[in-house]
C-alpha cells in the first residue's frame, strides 16, 4: 500500500540506527567503568551535548570541535591524560568537557542536544 513503509521501524533497523548514531557518529563507547567519546561529527556541527546516567551518577558531557586545538578531556575540571572518563556510582553530577580538533572551521550551528540511555541501575 502507498505510504506504508514504516516496517523498518518495527524490526531491528531502528536499534541499529540508534546504535550507529550513538557509537559511531557521537563516538560514545562504554567499557566497564570507563567511557570514551571520540566523535566523527558532520561538518556543520560545532559540537554537541549529551547527558548520561551511569548508576546513581549523572554525566553532563559537552563536546566542542575547533580547528587546530588538539584533543582534551576534562572531568570536573581535571584533565584526563588518557582521554578516558572514569565512571562512578556516587550520586553526583559530573561535568565533562571534551575538545576535539576539526580540520576546517566550517559549521556554526547550535550545539546538538542528545539524551543517552540510562546505565544499569
Amino acid at each position: 500500500m502507498a505510504g506504508r513503509c514504516g516496517w523498518t521501524w518495527y524490526t531491528g533497523s531502528a536499534g541499529w540506527m540508534y546504535r550507529i548514531w550513538i557509537e559511531d557518529v557521537l563516538g560514545f563507547q562504554l567499557r566497564g567503568n570507563t567511557l570514551s567519546v571520540n566523535p566523527v561529527l558532520p561538518e556543520v556541527w560545532p559540537g554537541f551535548e549529551i547527558v548520561y546516567r551511569h548508576r546513581s551518577a549523572v554525566y553532563q558531557i559537552v563536546v566542542h570541535a575547533a580547528p587546530g586545538r588538539g584533543r582534551k578531556v576534562e572531568v570536573d575540571g581535571r584533565v584526563m591524560d588518557d582521554g578516558l572518563i572514569p565512571l562512578a556510582n556516587d550520586g553526583a553530577t559530573h561535568r565533562v568537557v571534551i575538545q576535539i580538533e576539526r580540520q576546517s572551521a566550517a559549521g556554526h550551528s547550535k550545539l546538538v542536544r542528545v539524551r543517552a540511555p540510562s546505565g544499569p541501575a
